[in-house]
C-alpha cells in the first residue's frame, strides 16, 4: 500500500484529505441509523481510512464504495475524491445478507 500523498515523497505519511458531505449524504444520514452520534461512532474509523487512501476502495465511474459491517449495523457509503477532498455522496443501511 502506498503511504505517500500524490506529489509527495514516497514513504512519507499521507496527508488526509478533507471530508465533506454532499447534500444527498446529509439527508440520507438521518435515515441510516437512529442517532447521528451513533453513526459518527460507527464510521469514524472508516472515514479516517477513506481520507488517507480513498484509491484503495473499489469504484465505478468515478464513484467509490466503502462498506461498514458491524455486529448490528451494515452500511454502504459512496464517495468521490480528488487530491484534496473526499466528498461523501450517499449512505444506506444494508439488510443482513445483502
Amino acid at each position: 500500500m502506498d503511504t505517500s500523498k500524490p506529489g509527495g515523497m514516497a514513504g512519507q505519511p499521507r496527508i488526509p484529505r478533507e471530508i465533506v458531505e454532499s447534500e444527498t449524504f446529509a439527508n440520507q444520514r438521518s435515515r441510516a441509523v437512529a442517532s447521528p452520534r451513533r453513526l459518527d461512532d460507527l464510521i469514524d474509523g472508516l472515514l479516517f481510512t477513506i481520507a488517507r487512501i480513498p484509491e484503495d476502495f473499489p469504484g465505478i465511474g468515478g464513484v467509490s464504495l466503502a462498506r461498514y459491517v458491524g455486529p448490528l449495523d451494515r452500511l454502504r457509503i459512496w464517495f468521490t475524491y480528488d487530491d484534496d477532498f473526499v466528498t461523501l455522496q450517499g449512505i444506506e443501511r444494508v439488510a443482513p445478507g445483502d
